[in-house]
């Protein structure tokens, strides 16, 4: 009789045995569902093949929450207390999955040491370089690389302007952890030293001098700023207002301020700005 009631199990034990039950079945279907999630991703990603804009991440998004999403449904409907506490478990692995994602999907991307490898490229540089500052328009200064003309992108180690090289800056990033290389920078600047081929555009128009800068339009060129030895090129056609503020902004890297007068540029460039039309309503 008392080996019998020694083995007898007491309600409290039931009940610590089905909650430490559901506790590992729990951690389980949490820890289970994340390489099963993984997996999911990359099938879509291949299917897809990394989609871009809004209406295709949609989809993307949409795909991997069905192949992950169905299988635990079947599991819930299917019964049995281990069987649901363990897709609950991979259930809130999910939610704490994409609240992560969904929080962190507008972090900009921006570089935080681009001040600072523009400061290091005008430390080494023969002439001196020209940024519109750490700010401009609200737009942070985010990229800053070189391009060496050979088709490989920007250069965003090399911190050293050589003949033939063009700076780049790019203010106001749009690239966030949620976008898929449809992106880019809200203004962009490229510096280069003025060669023979700059002088070979005709010039379309030129803007009112502001500091001694006088901001031109070169015909198959675009929208250029001379400064000293060095030509300041508009990536994209900027508004007239934002070239007169680029003109009042623009300043040697390391001031501190605009109050610097900018060097006059060269004979040649003097001349080629004196021949062009002043643009009408600049």
């Amino acid at each position: 009789m008392s080996d019998q009631h020694e083995n007898v199990t007491s309600p409290e034990e039931g009940r610590a045995r089905a909650r430490l039950t559901a506790t590992l079945m729990f951690v389980l279907g949490a820890l289970v569902i994340l390489p099963v999630e993984s997996v999911a991703w990359l099938l879509v990603s291949v299917v897809l093949d990394f989609p871009e804009g809004n209406d295709s991440e949609v989809l993307f998004i949409s795909l991997w929450l069905v192949i992950v999403v169905v299988p635990l449904v079947l599991l819930w409907v299917s019964g049995g207390r281990r069987r649901r506490w363990f897709a609950t478990g991979a259930a809130a692995s999910m939610v704490l999955l994409l609240a992560y994602f969904g929080v962190t999907a507008n972090d900009s991307l921006r570089d935080p040491e681009a001040g600072q490898r523009l400061a290091e490229v005008a430390a080494g540089s023969q002439v001196p370089i020209y940024s519109v500052g750490p700010k401009f328009h609200g737009w942070t200064l985010d990229d800053v690389g070189i391009d060496h003309g050979d088709d490989q992108g920007l250069d965003v180690s090399d911190s050293s302007l050589d003949p033939g090289d063009t700076l780049f800056l790019g203010y106001g990033t749009t690239c966030t952890a949620s976008t898929n290389g449809s992106c880019g920078d809200r203004f962009e600047l490229d510096l280069h030293a003025v060669t023979s081929a700059d002088l070979e555009h005709r010039c379309v128009h030129r803007w009112p001098t502001t500091r001694g800068i006088t901001p031109v339009e070169l015909e198959d060129y675009g929208v250029v700023i001379f400064v000293g030895p060095m030509a300041v090129r508009f990536a994209d056609q900027p508004p007239d207002s934002l070239v007169r503020d680029t003109a009042a902004a623009l300043r040697r890297v390391g001031a501190g301020s605009t109050s610097e007068a900018p060097p006059a540029p060269s004979y040649r460039v003097t001349r080629l700005i004196q021949h062009c039309l002043v643009r009408p309503g600049a």
